[in-house]
């Protein structure tokens, strides 16, 4: 349901209309929904019904004029969230993912999203891996969203992130530091420190190349098929539901690209969450991904395509996994070589 004002999304007239005869409505300040860096604000609402029912949900609220993640993935109002709820023509993502939200609101720079509040299928945000099954209904949901949108016409809308920003987000450009005005002070400060070390570290043709301009890095893989990607695939962005669907969160970055950019992130992003290794990984994607497509990719494509999606992650968190090895830690050097190995890889093709 889309609304006028953001406030009515806590109306108990209002949500009389979506929830059936509404009694009372207490609201409280909550955490995120995630972990992540967003600016945006989070209240719970305790809904009681006329027949004594009780309702948990969540209204966010983001200030795109006020948040940095917004203006270096270039979200203009009425956001990508809001407009993917509003988009008919994307209406099958919510066949493969389940859909929390109930209703959203748009006020100039300012979204207002309404959602079950499903904490309780959150998996604790610790860096410890989630299990096989989680893994397996993660990315079973996110191989059947790339299928269902492969090189669809829906791609075309306006709105959707390219896959060349997400190069730029927190690309080593970003070590100058003006860009991250807004940014957490640890954010900034992280990016530069991290940047300097990874680009000491790497070989000198892998830095060569990962430094270039994002849009003229992009150049390599503009012919790839595109699909409809989440853009953001932290885990903690996903809660697993009892009837074993996932709901997904913190569409911000939902884009047209090569859907290996949602592994590349993947792989980046939840280092210590993954299940099993980094290469078995994939190749588990691409078995789910090519069996929801009906039809075997071609090997050269398939390598294209991956190494798409790792510089995409790496351009995003390499700086943070240089960070990492300062803690001097079998894995955190491992999980560097691998990435190093992946990259070298990339640059000599």
């Amino acid at each position: 349901m889309a609304l006028d004002r953001i406030d009515s999304l806590a109306d108990p007239a209002v949500l009389s209309s979506i929830l059936g005869p509404v009694s009372s409505v207490e609201r409280e300040a909550a955490p995120g929904i995630s972990s992540g860096y967003s600016s945006s604000l989070h209240e719970i609402l305790a809904a009681v019904l006329r027949d004594g029912t009780k309702l948990r949900l969540r209204l966010k609220r983001t200030r795109l004029d006020q948040d940095w993640l917004a203006r270096l993935s270039r979200e203009e109002p009425p956001g990508r969230e809001a407009s993917l709820l509003g988009e008919t023509a994307l209406s099958p993502v919510w066949e493969c993912f389940a859909r929390a939200h109930l209703a959203y609101a748009v006020q100039g720079s300012e979204i207002g999203l309404l959602m079950e509040d499903h904490s309780e299928g959150l998996l604790a945000d610790v860096r410890e891996p989630i299990s096989a099954a989680h893994e397996e209904a993660l990315l079973l949901a996110i191989a059947s969203l790339h299928a269902r949108f492969w090189q669809s016409p829906a791609l075309s809308l306006p709105w959707l992130s390219r896959p060349e920003w997400s190069l730029d987000v927190l690309g080593p450009h970003q070590a100058a530091e003006v860009e991250l005005r807004g940014a957490p002070q640890s954010i900034r400060e992280g990016v530069v420190r991290g940047w300097r070390d990874a680009l000491a570290l790497l070989p000198s043709d892998v830095a060569s190349k990962l430094t270039l301009p994002g849009d003229q890095l992009w150049l390599e893989w503009s012919h790839l098929p595109k699909t409809l990607i989440h853009g953001d695939t932290k885990i903690a962005n996903f809660a697993f539901l009892p009837d074993g669907r996932v709901a997904a969160f913190d569409w911000t970055r939902v884009g047209a690209a090569p859907g290996t950019l949602d592994i590349g992130w993947y792989l980046a992003v939840n280092s210590t969450r993954l299940a099993r290794g980094k290469d078995e990984l994939i190749a588990r994607y691409r078995e789910l991904l090519e069996a929801r497509l009906g039809r075997a990719l071609d090997e050269l494509l398939w390598e294209r395509m991956m190494d798409a999606g790792i510089v995409s992650g790496a351009r995003m968190m390499l700086w943070s996994k240089a960070l990492a090895l300062r803690e001097g830690t079998p894995f955190r050097r491992d999980d560097w070589a691998w990435w190093v190995a992946r990259l070298s890889r990339w640059s000599s093709r």
